[in-house]
């Protein structure tokens, strides 16, 4: 969450006036339009606070280089992997996982895995543990081996993976037969399936 590293209370600023209003609303809409950002950017939580703290402290804050954004996104990233190395490390016996591929516009292909479990307290937990670039030939053989590459990195042993959630490709089907788990059909593709 953003308090835990953002804990300092800011004082609540007055409004800005009516002009001012306008003039930001513009700056959003010019900044949504020629970023292709989608609408619902403004109702973006994370986009708010992060100018909710900016207009509330005194002095200019600039916003950091690209390289510098990217550093700060991957040191972010590896905080929240030790985070959710250690929840499942303390409190994950038995899970259950789910995973996807797809390609991209641009035809890169791309490989999910997710993780579920519920602790002793009932407490659910849904980690997303990779999303894998695939340049290899979608066979049986290399996704169960990505999907076994996955839970070694994050220290998951397969007996203990209850179900395994996948789509209705035939080398998905496959790769679970072979990597002999308990695998059944994503409802959603199915459907999508469907109503396609």
């Amino acid at each position: 969450k953003r308090h835990n590293f953002f804990p300092k209370q800011v004082k609540k600023a007055k409004l800005a006036t009516k002009a001012n209003q306008e003039y930001f609303t513009r700056l959003l809409a010019i900044w949504t339009a020629t970023s292709l950002r989608p609408f619902s950017i403004s109702e973006d939580e994370a986009l708010q606070s992060m100018i909710d703290f900016a207009t509330q402290v005194d002095g200019k804050l600039m916003l950091p280089s690209r390289n510098t954004a990217k550093k700060n996104v991957d040191k972010l990233a590896n905080e929240i992997k030790l985070k959710m190395r250690t929840v499942i490390a303390e409190k994950c016996a038995f899970f259950s996982s789910t995973s996807d591929m797809w390609s991209s516009r641009t035809m890169d292909a791309f490989m999910a895995f997710t993780l579920h479990f519920l602790c002793d307290d009932f407490h659910r937990y849904n980690f997303t543990l990779a999303v894998k670039p695939t340049i290899e030939k979608h066979t049986a053989e290399m996704i169960q081996r990505y999907m076994q590459e996955i839970l070694d990195e994050w220290g998951l042993s397969k007996p203990y993976l209850a179900m395994m959630l996948r789509d209705s490709g035939s080398n998905m089907v496959k790769a679970c037969a072979d990597w002999g788990v308990p695998h059944f059909p994503c409802i959603g593709h199915s459907l999508h399936l469907v109503v396609g």
